[in-house]
């Protein structure tokens, strides 16, 4: 079996001040297809509550906040994420190949138990 697997970065949200648009908070998530390239079956995985602190340190070289694009705030949120990076973007792939392969597939479940919670 042989998968073609993208990831894509995504932008939720931010939180920047009021006063003058510097943003202070960034929300993402990471979004990994992958592709059976003999059958073109899709399997697909969100990371999703991604929450990134950028620098507060105002330089006055600041973008203003209606020029900033997708990819630059992605940028920041991978400098801040440093290693952390590698690891999401090594481990959305190997999920995707055990969905592929079946390994999430609940096959032999114990009819005596559920999911689920109280609330």
């Amino acid at each position: 079996m042989a998968l073609t697997t993208n990831l894509t970065w995504n932008i939720t949200d931010t939180i920047r001040d009021k006063s003058d648009g510097f943003v202070t908070e960034i929300k993402y998530s990471i979004t990994g297809v992958a592709t059976e390239s003999s059958t073109g079956e899709k399997y697909t995985h969100i990371a999703t509550g991604g929450y990134q602190v950028p620098d507060h340190t105002r330089k006055g070289d600041e973008i203003s906040f209606e020029s900033l694009t997708e990819s630059q705030i992605i940028d920041w949120v991978k400098a801040g994420m440093g290693d952390e990076v590698a690891f999401w973007e090594e481990t959305i792939p190997k999920h995707l190949e055990n969905q592929a392969n079946g390994v999430f597939e609940r096959n032999n479940v114990d009819t005596n138990s559920t999911s689920g919670l109280p609330w």
